[in-house]
């Protein structure tokens, strides 16, 4: 907190103010600039470690709509077809280009 007063209040420049604390880039100060504006202007501490892998249990399993299944089967649907689309196209010009080459 120090860090970013001195560099966000006394207008100090960021490289001088890592160089005081030790830091071993002023990218670091800047990342905690950044993160402590995203926050609305408070520090956040991180917990140390690893993040915890979230357990599904039927309680909080997100629940699928049959419509929002039905949207996802048709969504896959177009995506294949327009492939398949693509893929006949392209199998066509090279057809006439075959054809014009014999002629």
């Amino acid at each position: 907190m120090e860090a970013i007063d001195r560099v966000l209040i006394n207008h100090e420049v960021g490289r001088s103010v890592a160089l005081d604390l030790g830091l071993s880039s002023e990218g670091m100060l800047f990342n905690w600039i950044r993160d402590y504006r995203k926050n609305g202007y408070n520090v956040i501490d991180k917990p140390i470690g690893r993040p915890r892998k979230k357990i599904i249990t039927k309680h909080n399993q997100k629940k699928i709509k049959p419509e929002d299944k039905k949207i996802k089967e048709l969504e896959e649907e177009l995506l294949y077809l327009r492939a398949e689309n693509a893929y006949l196209k392209a199998l066509r010009e090279l057809a006439i280009k075959d054809q014009k080459k014999q002629k």
